[in-house]
């Protein structure tokens, strides 16, 4: 793999990546969110007010944005209005919306197909299903899981339980498979992955040594911490464990913090900062066990605020409100 500079927005972060095009944010005296094409051509810029105030979500259709006390929703493939409603929108695809109504935030309301339910707005990640709905309730450390068609609670499961203490949280995201939960809980030494059944919420296994934030890619679940990476094949079950400490010592990586990581078709991209040396990027192909890439960044430039890869990008927000593209060649 090659990876080669590809341009250099000043002012700017990476909000959504869509199926012909990307969307920045940039800031400044006009703030604004401007749509661009995947060879850079701006297409649409609308203006903003209160950068804090935006909340993103996207179908393959239409874009929504809440701002002001309503979501606009924008059509993607004209870049016109298409409706402004008093509602912030947290989930959408072709058979699902949900959205939380200004007039009434203590509940999320799911739209299928014509049919409208309500559930309680537990206000944490939220994970759809064609028939359920998993979230996360971070207040009271538990996930629940309701249907879609109806709004019934089906099961719930309490991160105390599984760990048995009260300090356990949910570490990371969670990742659906099939009929399977994937959850990471940490909080005690008896920290680790938990794979639930969707239908019942029953604990089927658990992984000790996947720690911390996980990613499913390609279905293998994926988990990097103190320079191990731990990879989980979903269709067998087989389990890997890889230390890279060696290879990230040969090439000039002298510590074990990653700000922000990724693996993208087994490819691990991450950021490698120690505080007192230049920001490094780099990327590990998993299966060959070979680093196929490094950069130098500067030093005011060296703290990480995003990292994405998608068709062939690399795309890196830093610190200092700059937004980076780079072509994977392969």
């Amino acid at each position: 793999m090659r990876v080669i500079f590809k341009a250099h927005f000043a002012k700017a972060a990476l909000l959504d990546i869509f199926p012909t095009g990307l969307l920045i944010e940039f800031f400044g005296n006009q703030p604004s969110l401007k749509f661009f094409d995947r060879n850079l051509h701006e297409l649409w810029c609308y203006p903003i007010q209160e950068i804090s105030m935006l909340y993103l979500r996207r179908d393959l259709i239409s874009f929504y944005w809440y701002e002001a006390g309503e979501s606009k929703v924008i059509d993607l493939t004209n870049g016109r209005v298409i409706e402004q409603e008093p509602r912030i929108y947290i989930y959408s695809d072709s058979d699902i919306k949900a959205y939380v109504e200004n007039s009434d935030e203590a509940n999320l309301v799911i739209q299928k197909h014509g049919n409208k339910v309500s559930i309680p707005d537990v206000n944490g990640e939220c994970v759809f299903g064609p028939t359920r709905l998993l979230r996360d309730w971070y207040k009271k450390k538990l996930t629940e899981t309701y249907s879609s068609d109806d709004g019934e609670l089906l099961w719930q499961v309490k991160y105390a339980d599984l760990l048995q203490s009260e300090k356990a949280f949910l570490h990371s995201n969670i990742v659906a498979h099939n009929d399977k939960v994937y959850l990471s809980v940490d909080g005690t030494e008896d920290r680790g992955m938990f794979c639930l059944d969707c239908i019942s919420g029953q604990v089927l296994n658990k992984y000790e040594s996947i720690i911390g934030r996980i990613i499913n890619d390609n279905n293998i679940i994926y988990s990097l911490f103190s320079n191990e990476i731990v990879y989980l094949h979903l269709e067998t079950e087989q389990l890997n464990v890889w230390s890279i400490n060696d290879i990230l010592r040969e090439n000039g990586f002298v510590s074990n913090f990653y700000q922000k990581w990724i693996v993208v078709d087994g490819v691990l991209f991450f950021t490698h900062f120690t505080g007192t040396d230049n920001a490094k990027l780099g990327a590990i192909d998993i299966i060959q066990k070979t680093l196929i890439w490094k950069h130098d960044l500067p030093l005011n430039t060296a703290l990480i605020g995003g990292l994405y890869v998608k068709d062939s990008t690399l795309y890196i927000h830093t610190q200092d409100n700059s937004l980076y593209l780079f072509d994977l060649e392969h």
